[in-house]
C-alpha cells in the first residue's frame, strides 16, 4: 500500500487530465456491427457541420418521411451501437437517422479542448437540420432519442431546433448534475485506470481532477439543467433508467423527469447503465413504441 501511494499519487493528477481529454478524443473502433446484420439498408450521409466546415456521418433509414427519429449513441462508441434501437423502429414505419458525433466513428476530428456542450448540441442541430432541408422531410415531425452521453446534448439542443422536435427519448441519461455523472462514470469500470490508482489518496485525487477537467473541458452552460418553464421543453418526453445503473441511478433521472411538465419515465428492474433494452427487450419496445405513436403518431407502413 505504501508503495502503491508513492508510486500513484504523482501519477493521478496527470492520468485525470489525459482521461479527460480522451473521453472527448476516443480512439477509433475497428470493428463494428453493420447494418445488414439488422435487417437494414440505409443510406449515407454527409452532414456538414458549419462551425468546422467538416462532416458528421450518418445512416439514413428510410420509412414514413413524415415521422423521423434521430439517434444518438454513448461516449466513446459510434452509430452501430445503436443499431438494435434503429431496426425496432424502422421495421414499425418510422424513418431513423444514425450519426456519429464528432471525435466517433466516421465523423471529423475536432482538435478542440474545450466547450465539448456547444460543439456536441451543434453536432445535434445540424443534424436535425439537414434532415428537414432534405427533399423528401420538409414537414417532417422528429423526435430525438439520446442514449447515455448523448442524452446531454439531446437535450440541451431543443432551444437550437426552433420547433421542429416533437418528442424526446433519453435513456440512461442525462443526470440532473454532469459533475457527479462524470465521477460516478469514472468509479463504474467503463474508463481504463491503472490498479496502482484504484485506491487510497491516488484515487481522491484522479477523481477531482478528472472531475474539474471534464468540467472545463464541456463547458457547460450555466442553465443545465433546462429549466421547465421554456416553450421548447413543455413537450413531450420518455426517459429510460435501469434501477442497478450506477452511472445515471434511477432516483436521478426519475426526478430529472418529474421537473419537465410532460415527462414520463419507465424504470428497467436489474437494468445496469444501457442494458435497459437488453434486460427486457418486450417492456421497452413496447413503451417507446407506444410513446411514439402517442406524441409522432402512427407511421403510415407502421
Amino acid at each position: 500500500m505504501l508503495v502503491a501511494t508513492v508510486l500513484g499519487v504523482p501519477l493521478a493528477p496527470l492520468y485525470g487530465l489525459w482521461l479527460s481529454y480522451a473521453i472527448h478524443h476516443p480512439p477509433r473502433p475497428r470493428r463494428r456491427k453493420a447494418p445488414a446484420e439488422f435487417g437494414l439498408d440505409p443510406d449515407e450521409l454527409w452532414i456538414k457541420v458549419p462551425s468546422a466546415n467538416a462532416p458528421l456521418h450518418g445512416w439514413l433509414c428510410r420509412g414514413d418521411p413524415s415521422r423521423v427519429v434521430v439517434l444518438g449513441h454513448g461516449i466513446g462508441l459510434d452509430k452501430s451501437h445503436c443499431l438494435p434501437y434503429a431496426q425496432f423502429l424502422n421495421q414499425s414505419g418510422y424513418t431513423v437517422v444514425l450519426f456519429d458525433f464528432r471525435n466517433h466513428g466516421d465523423s471529423f476530428r475536432d482538435r478542440g479542448i474545450l466547450r465539448f456542450s456547444r460543439r456536441f448540441n451543434e453536432d445535434v442541430s445540424t443534424v436535425a437540420a439537414h434532415v428537414r432541408a432534405m427533399a423528401d422531410y420538409p414537414d417532417a415531425r422528429i423526435a430525438l432519442y439520446g442514449v447515455s452521453f448523448s442524452a446531454f446534448p439531446m437535450l440541451h439542443s431543443l432551444t437550437l431546433l426552433d420547433g421542429a422536435v416533437g418528442a424526446m427519448i433519453c435513456d440512461s441519461g442525462p443526470g440532473p448534475d454532469p459533475a457527479t455523472t462524470a465521477r460516478n462514470f469514472l468509479r463504474s469500470g467503463f474508463l481504463p485506470i491503472p490498479r496502482l490508482l484504484r485506491t487510497g489518496v491516488a484515487m481522491t485525487i484522479l477523481e477531482a481532477i478528472h472531475s474539474r477537467a471534464t468540467a472545463v473541458a464541456v463547458g457547460l452552460p450555466d442553465d443545465w439543467r433546462p429549466a421547465p418553464e421554456q416553450p421548447s421543453y413543455d413537450f413531450p418526453m420518455l426517459f429510460i433508467g435501469g434501477d442497478a445503473d450506477v452511472v445515471v441511478p434511477a432516483d436521478e433521472l426519475r426526478a430529472l423527469a418529474e421537473s419537465y411538465p410532460n415527462a414520463e419515465s419507465l424504470i428497467v428492474p436489474e437494468a445496469e447503465h444501457m442494458r435497459t433494452m437488453t434486460v427486457a427487450p418486450d417492456r421497452y419496445v413496447t413503451t417507446v413504441l407506444d410513446f411514439l405513436a402517442r406524441t409522432l403518431g402512427k407511421p403510415a407502413d407502421g
